[in-house]
């Protein structure tokens, strides 16, 4: 049996095809060798290798040049815990290179190593990541900042990482100047089989001598164990800590239950009264604009001398820089703000628009705990172009000063167009280009392809001419090498496409403009002939023709009847001099009339105009005589007269219109006496 030339060609331009394709990107089969694992807070940029760490770790799996083992090219790769019917911490696509990185967080796992497994299409490789015991601690309920607890309060504390089904020890170790030790009596606290616990504990009863800041340490029997820092003590907390004068803190806190206290900023009393049950306690201040810049200390204090303290620190007046002062709407720009309120919320304003705020993304904002600066972006809003103070003001009332203003300007309009949809073999092109844009940073440039994707033309960018507040692209500037488009004579026929591409300072994003054009063959004059000699024309009421009806209205042509030669018609009209029998012509329809003779030339009055014709152009002839009277046909109707004269066989009678002499020896049976004795009468008189 004999294989088909035609498959068997096919079958080895194929297996060439497919060579060449291995050579041009090398197959990896699979993963040779283990990803690299990196610590990534905030999945930002990968910052440290690592090989092990707590549950909860923020890690990025990674194959690159210079870490890892890449995968075969343009596989999907997936990552697994400890096996491949384990979790799945993520799935990527490798790029041509085989480079991936994939983002995860170490689950939930007992103390000890366990395996991060990468696969693509074919093997599997793993990496070595060791889980270590983490513990964390709450209060109940949370207050801001560090954990604090005062003696009979609840703590929530949670581990992870410890070993499976161990009972768990907790203490309380002081740190610092105090030395205490305090183990928690609980209930039995037992791991679970992925190595976690939760518990919550009754913080004891601590003499206030040794309130201090304590490490929560929690132990397996293993001896895995973690530590987790808490303060066991009386405090004050002010929210927010720092800013400039005129906003408003609150000074909170607890000291013992039921007691009076006094409030002092700068060692000036602000503010009395007595703290609750649970000794809680809460006051605001606003922030005196008298004060300049420093530190100021906060105390409270109670049975006289007792007293907790914290600072605040007043800063100068916010301010602002933005990354451009002008935009249009949509434009992306930077904005920086300084020594606002700290760890504050913050809401943009243009006029009294609100342009972005951190209650609407949470991105935007807040600002620093440290400093109260903040950096972030925004987009110009869709308003009416014009002028706009920009204000910037922070959840406490820190708030910029009127010095700042934005400019949204109208959105550019570009148009960019091929001047003609249809072309003929050697047509010259020719485009428009025309744009508000302040800058094209880029650009234009043009690519003019044949219906093959062959490129005719390319070249540097089009120069810019400004006019105004628009740029253009003059027709003398729309050059390829010095040269304008014109098409060749043997330019290929068919669809042609064009390409602009350029980058208008707005977006600063590169952008194409295109569209077709035809071209055809020029139209030849045997081309022309045919096509006139395929309509036949007939004048009636409209002008009739094998390709339909052309108009049904001569005076829509504004036409007029020139002149009659040789029984042939001349009618002008707005697109041209029509020429026709004139037994083709509806007399009726014309209304001609001949209105005077003179000699041998008749004056025509019709529906078209008037003209002068020759007698022998309107077919004039004597068809009857009947004893004076003679009858006159012509193509445009009948006349009488009355006979004068005959003189050779040349008749001359006299019309209401003129003096005709025609012949009329082609009569037979005329009477003629009745005519020589009107002439013999006429010259007796």
């Amino acid at each position: 049996m004999q294989i088909n030339k035609k498959i068997y060609s096919t079958l080895i331009i194929s297996l060439l095809a497919l060579s060449m394709i291995a050579v041009a990107i090398p197959m990896v089969s699979a993963i040779a060798g283990p990803p690299a694992l990196f610590a990534t807070p905030a999945f930002g940029t990968p910052v440290t290798e690592v090989t092990g760490g707590p549950v909860g770790s923020r890690v990025s799996i990674i194959a690159n040049s210079t870490h890892g083992t890449p995968a075969a090219p343009f596989t999907l790769v997936t990552a697994y815990w400890d096996s491949l019917t384990g979790k799945v911490l993520g799935t990527v696509s490798a790029d041509v290179n085989g480079y991936f990185r994939i983002d995860a967080v170490i689950p939930s796992a007992i103390t000890g190593d366990h395996y991060v497994i990468v696969k693509d299409s074919g093997d599997a490789a793993y990496a070595v990541y060791t889980v270590v015991p983490i513990v964390t601690a709450a209060s109940v309920p949370p207050v801001p900042g560090p954990v604090r607890v005062l003696p009979g309060d609840s703590l929530t504390v949670t581990g992870h990482g410890y070993a499976p089904g161990d009972e768990m020890t907790i203490t309380l170790v002081a740190t610092g100047s105090v030395t205490n030790t305090v183990t928690i009596t609980t209930p039995v606290v037992e791991t679970n089989s992925t190595g976690s616990f939760t518990a919550t504990i009754v913080i004891p009863a601590i003499a206030a001598a040794n309130y201090s800041t304590y490490d929560v340490t929690a132990e397996d029997e293993a001896a895995g164990s973690d530590t987790f820092e808490i303060n066991i003590d009386y405090y004050i907390i002010l929210t927010p800590n720092g800013g400039p004068t005129g906003i408003t803190t609150v000074i909170a806190g607890r000291i013992p239950a039921s007691k009076a206290y006094e409030v002092r900023f700068n060692a000036a009393p602000i503010a009395t009264g007595t703290s609750s049950a649970t000794g809680t306690y809460s006051e605001s201040y606003a922030i005196p604009s008298v004060l300049s810049t420093g530190t100021y200390e906060v105390m409270i204090v109670w049975d006289t001398s007792i007293n907790r303290t914290a600072d605040f620190e007043v800063t100068a007046p916010p301010t602002i820089t933005l990354g451009a002062t002008t935009g249009v709407a949509g434009t992306v720009v930077t904005i920086n703000g300084f020594t606002f309120s700290r760890y504050a919320t913050i809401t943009l304003y243009f006029g009294t628009t609100v342009v972005n705020s951190t209650a609407m993304d949470s991105r935007f904002g807040p600002t620093s705990a440290a400093t109260g600066n903040f950096a972030e972006e925004f987009v110009v809003p869709a308003l009416t172009p014009g002028v706009y103070a920009v204000k910037v003001v922070d959840q406490y009332g820190a708030t910029t000063q009127p010095i700042y203003t934005f400019v949204i300007t109208p959105t550019p309009v570009t148009t960019v167009a091929l001047n003609g949809a249809a072309y003929m073999q050697g047509d010259a092109l020719s485009f428009t280009f025309r744009t508000t844009e302040t800058s094209i940073t880029a650009g234009p440039v043009c690519v003019i392809r044949s219906p093959a994707g062959v490129v005719y033309w390319s070249g540097a960018a089009w120069t810019l001419t400004t006019s105004g507040v628009t740029m253009s692209v003059l027709y003398q500037d729309q050059l390829f090498n010095g040269n304008p488009a014109v098409l060749p004579a043997d330019a290929p026929l068919g669809a042609w496409n064009w390409t602009i591409t350029y980058t208008p300072i707005s977006t600063g994003v590169s952008t194409k403009a295109t569209g077709v054009f035809s071209v055809s063959a020029p139209a030849t004059l045997d081309a022309i002939m045919t096509k006139l000699d395929d309509v036949q024309g007939n004048i009636t009421e409209a002008i009739t023709t094998s390709e339909g009806v052309i108009i049904n209205n001569l005076n829509g042509l504004d036409a007029k009847l020139t002149s009659i030669t040789n029984s042939i018609a001349s009618i002008s009209t707005t697109v041209g001099t029509i020429n026709t029998a004139v037994s083709n012509l509806n007399i009726g329809t014309l209304g001609s009339d001949v209105m005077e003779i003179a000699g041998d030339v008749a004056t025509i009055q019709t529906s078209l105009g008037a003209l002068t014709a020759d007698l022998d152009a309107i077919g004039l002839e004597v068809t009857d005589i009947s004893g004076t009277v003679a009858t006159i046909e012509t193509d445009l109707g009948t006349l009488s007269g009355t006979v004068t004269s005959i003189d050779d066989g040349v008749a001359t009678i006299e019309t209401e219109v003129g003096t005709v002499k025609a012949d009329v020896q082609g009569l037979s049976e005329v009477d003629m006496t009745p005519v020589w004795i009107a002439v013999v009468l006429s010259l007796v008189a």
